[in-house]
């Protein structure tokens, strides 16, 4: 089973003074924090002297020093940065400067900045105009911090926002609407596998000429298409379905114990019958706890069973039916056993202990239906040189293998 949650979200986009990180092939960094994960995961001096030989005890506290000041360890030894850097040998390598940035909010994604572009400080005075900046949405200084980055319009390139230096709390933000736009969210939750990926698909704007150019002067803007890398958000995916039965309720009563969506026979259709799968539920307007309400939430796969033994009764005769018909030959009484304990024991129905009738109370059943069928079972009883045996023509119940199976 999966299910795609879909919404919309905005992307919007800023000009401010920040201090990144872009992460830059450094084999030296690379080479100090993959000794360090050798060892006892801790960047010490003797680490680095071990790496550049020759290197003085001050210049080794220095590159410690600097490692600390990355972010590629701590008190306690490598952080999670610096084991990735160990391992590809790409670091953060920090610069100052004016940045386009294009952002989100959403519970699942985090404020996130999406994509990043540096330009040059010009004369416009876009940054000494106090009206602007009191009045202008100031989010983008809430984005996440210290965290690694992948732009979604160049997967070569990932960044950290460090920080947005100011003095004295005058923080100078211009805000681009013209480069604000939706995007679409996509998450999906897969229960095979047991885990989930989410990206972001559409497009951003950036300005048609490269440079200082406001986006909403001559020059236009363009659409450049995300190419989202999908990311795991690690929810538990069986506690998110239980929390998403409710908006189920219309197709059937989610049972949280068997993992499946029980509901009438009368509503299922023959092939989601013999394959106790409903191919497509489609729900709109979906609020899922703290993560978020979404437009539109697609299930597919979605197991299903009979929502009582009764209900479960009719399922089971409907299989044998479906199956009578759709292979029509003459079969005997024990090849009728043999193959309603096939249709039903590794199935839901099995968990009702459904019964194939006896064969007198079988055949008027099919009567009803088809004469051909009740003929197909009727004459390889009264015909048979041997006639089958009592327990033969008796009811049949039918139960889970670890509870007895076939009686």
């Amino acid at each position: 089973m999966k299910i795609e949650l879909v919404c919309n979200i905005t992307v919007k986009c800023d000009i401010v003074f920040a201090e990144l990180a872009f992460l830059e092939r450094r084999p030296e960094l690379g080479l100090i924090c993959s000794r360090a994960a050798g060892g006892d995961g801790r960047i010490t001096n003797e680490t680095v002297k071990a790496v550049l030989p020759g290197l003085p005890e001050s210049g080794a506290k220095n590159v410690v020093e600097w490692a600390e000041m990355l972010g590629l360890c701590d008190a306690r030894g490598l952080t999670e940065l610096g084991k990735q850097v160990a391992t590809d040998g790409n670091a953060p390598v920090p610069e100052q400067g004016v940045y386009r940035l294009w952002h989100t909010n959403h519970p699942v994604v985090g404020r996130r900045v999406l994509a990043v572009r540096r330009i040059t400080p010009s004369q416009d005075k876009r940054f000494d105009d106090k009206h602007e900046r009191m009045n202008v949405d100031v989010s983008v200084f809430n984005v996440d911090r210290k965290t690694v980055c992948q732009s979604v319009i160049d997967r070569d390139e990932r960044f950290i926002i460090r920080d947005f230096p100011c003095n004295h709390d005058d923080r100078r933000v211009w805000h681009e609407p013209a480069l604000t736009g939706d995007c679409r969210f996509r998450w999906t939750l897969d229960f095979d596998a047991g885990s989930d990926k989410w990206r972001i698909e559409g497009s951003i704007k950036e300005p048609q000429s490269s440079g200082n150019s406001p986006a909403n002067s001559s020059g236009g803007a363009k659409s450049r298409t995300i190419e989202h890398v999908p990311e795991s958000h690690g929810i538990n995916v069986w506690r998110a379905i239980d929390e998403l039965s409710r908006d189920l309720r219309k197709f059937g009563q989610w049972d949280s114990g068997k993992r499946l969506l029980a509901v009438p026979v009368e509503a299922v259709k023959n092939e989601e019958a013999q394959s106790f799968l409903r191919l497509s539920v489609s729900i709109s307007g979906v609020v899922l706890l703290d993560k978020g309400q979404y437009d539109q939430v697609t299930f597919t796969n979605v197991p299903i069973g009979p929502i009582n033994a009764h209900e479960a009764q009719k399922w089971a005769m409907r299989l044998l039916t479906l199956d009578l018909g759709n292979k029509p030959t003459y079969r005997t009484r024990q090849a009728v056993r043999t193959r309603f304990a096939q249709l039903t024991q590794d199935t839901p129905l099995a968990d009702f202990g459904v019964t194939l009738p006896s064969h007198d109370n079988l055949l008027p059943e099919v009567a009803n239906i088809d004469r051909a069928m009740f003929w197909s079972l009727a004459a390889p009883v009264d015909l048979a040189p041997i006639p089958p045996s009592d327990e033969d023509l008796s009811a049949m119940s039918v139960s889970p293998k670890n509870q007895r199976g076939v009686h």
